[in-house]
């Protein structure tokens, strides 16, 4: 039996669109221009993140972590990375971030990292849940604890 090598090719947006689900409406609502005060929480509570950048040479993604407060926020639309002595050590600069669009994305990617199980109580305790984000960006259109409560269930059978 052969296999037709075209198969596994997308040549086009609607090869790539055909292979996703509409987006749900919670996945719609998350999008917002600003950094919310839930996401504001969670990025202070994160000891991690990846600076993405394109210029006249491409693309770069950029991890960066240190203890949580890494990341500052100077308003609801400027993020700055490594403000502050680390140390006793002083960054070689400060990057600042405009912010035009916030997402959290993908919450499966989060639970298959485990990236906030090494974190002290106190600092997880301040990350808000999805459903609370949820909840908070859409003027409780969408109920935060009902969603939660569902999560669990929904994420294991689409994790992977």
């Amino acid at each position: 039996m052969t296999t037709n090598p075209d198969n596994f090719f997308i040549n086009d947006p609607a090869g790539l669109a055909a292979l996703f689900d509409v987006p749900g409406e919670a996945s719609l609502k998350k999008e917002v221009s600003y950094l919310h005060p839930a996401y504001q929480a969670m990025i202070a509570a994160s000891p991690f993140a990846v600076l993405a950048t394109v210029g006249p040479d491409g693309l770069d993604l950029s991890p960066r972590g240190d203890p949580p407060g890494f990341v500052q926020l100077q308003d609801e639309h400027t993020l700055l990375l490594q403000r502050f002595s680390m140390q006793g050590k002083l960054p070689k600069c400060v990057v600042q971030i405009a912010v035009e669009t916030v997402f959290f994305q993908c919450a499966r990617a989060i639970q298959r990292s485990k990236i906030w199980e090494g974190l002290p109580d106190e600092v997880r305790k301040t990350v808000p849940t999805p459903g609370a984000i949820l909840e908070a960006l859409t003027d409780a259109a969408i109920d935060g604890a009902s969603y939660d409560r569902e999560l669990p269930a929904r994420q294991k059978s689409t994790l992977y």
